[in-house]
């Protein structure tokens, strides 16, 4: 535990009572959104004294009509990660009221190196994919065209799981094809991180996993030019572009994976991570930002094709 935490800082509001009188006063409730202005000044202090760079009130639970509580943390420009619990409280006497707010159970610590490690890259990635915008919203926009030419299709009851697949194949790759370099160096990036932890181990393996995973999926760029394929064939099993038994098997690794990767992105938040960038570890922080209405393995569809 470093020495440099949260001080005992306790800011005091007065308030004369004037014409409202002291019994009214006896008789008010705290309020949350009061609690909580008076918490952010206290917070607000420790970026001035202690070099804070980023801080959080979160959680307000109210624990009596004249008291407040919030969840607090903040992280120094030296890496030092605090969290602590914001306690606001009201006293009414008989001349003044007086409304404070303070500090409890403060505890610091520094963010550990393969922490900062992990944060570093997926920093890293998200700034060497913003470089793609363009060419990932042109590979979005051919996938939606080729869609769109296929909403009348009608697709056999017995077809239709293949038919999604094939959907959520081709969505996946319109994804990670203009952002395989970028995801490929992330990986690459993880894997020289050096952790004695597990927790970090498996989302670091997850990761390599799961970019394996979408890469042993078969390519269907133009879905539906494969689907009308499939169509003129009369839909027979034989002539499906897919392998449903292993696209589901891909499925359920990659779910696994992101169960890992969510599992490490848990406890980095913990250790002090930037919650945006805890956020974009994930698969769907770091890649479904780019294209939200769109579904990857396992996830919703946007397209819907005709039924018979």
């Amino acid at each position: 535990m470093t020495k440099r935490g949260v001080p005992a800082v306790v800011i005091v509001l007065i308030a004369a009572l004037a014409c409202c009188g002291a019994a009214s006063a006896r008789t008010s409730t705290l309020k949350i959104s009061q609690a909580k202005k008076l918490a952010r000044t206290l917070a607000a202090k420790q970026v001035r004294g202690r070099d804070v760079v980023s801080f959080h009130i979160t959680k307000a639970k109210r624990t009596g009509r004249r008291s407040v509580v919030f969840a607090y943390d903040d992280r120094t420009a030296d890496n030092v990660y605090c969290t602590a619990t914001l306690v606001v409280t009201r006293t009414v006497g008989v001349h003044k009221t007086t409304t404070r707010a303070r500090f409890r159970g403060q505890r610091c610590n520094g963010i550990p190196s393969d922490v900062l490690a992990i944060e570093a890259a997926t920093r890293s990635a998200v700034r060497a994919l913003r470089s793609t915008t363009a060419e990932t919203r042109q590979s979005l926009d051919a996938l939606e065209t080729s869609l769109r030419s296929c909403r009348n299709l009608k697709v056999p009851k017995a077809r239709r799981s293949t038919a999604a697949a094939i959907v959520d194949i081709a969505t996946v790759e319109a994804l990670v094809a203009p952002n395989d370099a970028a995801l490929t160096d992330f990986v690459a990036a993880l894997g020289n991180v050096v952790t004695g932890r597990s927790v970090l181990a498996s989302g670091i393996a997850g990761w390599s996993d799961e970019l394996a995973a979408i890469h042993s999926l078969p390519s269907i760029p133009d879905p539906c030019a494969t689907l009308k394929t499939w169509s003129r064939n009369g839909w027979a099993a034989d002539q499906s572009p897919v392998d449903l038994a292993a696209y589901r098997a891909v499925d359920s690794r990659t779910a696994a994976d992101e169960r890992a990767i969510a599992r490490t992105a848990r406890f980095l938040a913990t250790a002090g991570v930037f919650p945006r960038t805890v956020v974009q570890f994930t698969p769907k922080g770091l890649l479904l930002r780019l294209a939200p209405k769109v579904g990857t393995t396992g996830g919703k569809k946007s397209a819907k094709l005709a039924r018979l």
